[in-house]
């Protein structure tokens, strides 16, 4: 076409496009973190000057301790934790100086801050809808990690299997502290072919469930006892050079992979006795059986999920009612 000819060509241009880097040095800021990872309210609040923390708080609240705590359940129990975490967040931004030159940033997701960024803009206290540099919100989550090991303590650990006619086990855990408010509970299955192989993989499955929630450091600090109801596998455990005469390969490979998993940790290997009362191996032994059934059933998720969550809820129920017992 005629027309073509007319259309100048582009020309390269005279400055050549160079990449900008994000700059920071000149931000500054609170950034807050918080956390119900470990079992109990923690939460940090950092301040900082570019990627640099001028100054840092944490902190942790047992919800037991709250006005009125025993008679709030489900929703009631959530909406006061999270306004209790508001205040102590709110009382720590104002004690790192919060102002137009240190507004509070918000947090990545809305679960960081449990609402503490809005009711801070509520009482007129300066924000921004900004996210903190990702070594301040770094340092922040690393403050909430120490927060909460050393408050976590000894981790107890209850582990129970279920063995039927068919090749499926069912293994259940139920893990808790004297310093958790909500226990971390868990379930699975699979095709061990004793019964001591099955109780000896819901135990390593236990663990790796525990180091998931809490980390290797908040296990290697606040040490393990893991409880179980068959006291063979118990003894094989807590005297590695003992076996019974009837030891499967599966079994021995179980026992030792679950030593060398807790090599470097403070660990103790109890027997408990099962059906008798105990809430971590009667929740454990529910979980477990539940796992086996549905699976056995090829029940829909949804259904299976309604029934797990059932069963966890009245665990976690029975178990802040003791709490709240115990601190009465």
């Amino acid at each position: 076409m005629e027309w073509k000819k007319f259309i100048p060509k582009p020309s390269a241009p005279k400055l050549r496009l160079t990449k900008v880097e994000p700059h920071t040095g000149h931000r500054t800021g609170i950034t807050v973190d918080a956390s119900k990872r470990f079992g109990f309210l923690c939460w940090s609040a950092v301040k900082f000057h570019g990627d640099a923390v001028v100054e840092r708080l944490t902190g942790n609240f047992d919800p037991v301790d709250l006005k009125g705590a025993p008679r709030l359940t489900g929703t009631a129990l959530q909406d006061a934790v999270d306004q209790e975490l508001q205040r102590q967040l709110a009382i720590a931004v104002i004690d790192l100086g919060v102002g137009v030159d240190y507004s509070v940033h918000r947090p990545l997701t809305t679960s960081a801050s449990c609402g503490v960024h809005d009711a801070l803009a509520e009482l007129g206290i300066p924000v921004s809808s900004a996210a903190a540099p990702s070594a301040v919100r770094a340092a922040a989550a690393e403050a909430l990690t120490q927060e909460g090991i050393a408050h976590l303590g000894e981790i107890k650990i209850s582990t129970d299997a279920s063995c039927g006619r068919t090749t499926t086990s069912g293994h259940g855990w139920f893990i808790e502290s004297a310093t958790m408010y909500r226990p971390v509970m868990g379930r699975t299955t699979s095709t061990q072919r004793t019964v001591r192989a099955a109780e000896l993989y819901s135990i390593l499955k236990a663990l790796k469930a525990a180091d998931r929630q809490f980390g290797r450091e908040a296990l290697r600090t606040g040490g393990l006892r893991v409880r179980s109801d068959c006291a063979i596998a118990v003894r094989m455990l807590r005297e590695p050079g003992w076996l019974p005469e009837s030891a499967t390969s599966r079994e021995i490979a179980l026992a030792t992979s679950i030593r060398d998993f807790t090599k470097n940790l403070r660990v103790r290997f109890v027997w408990v006795r099962g059906h008798n009362g105990d809430l971590g191996n009667e929740t454990a032994d529910r979980l477990a059986v539940a796992a086996r059934r549905l699976h056995y059933a090829r029940t829909p998720k949804d259904s299976a999920a309604a029934i797990i969550a059932n069963i966890c809820h009245e665990a976690t129920e029975r178990f802040q009612s003791e709490r709240h017992r115990l601190a009465a």
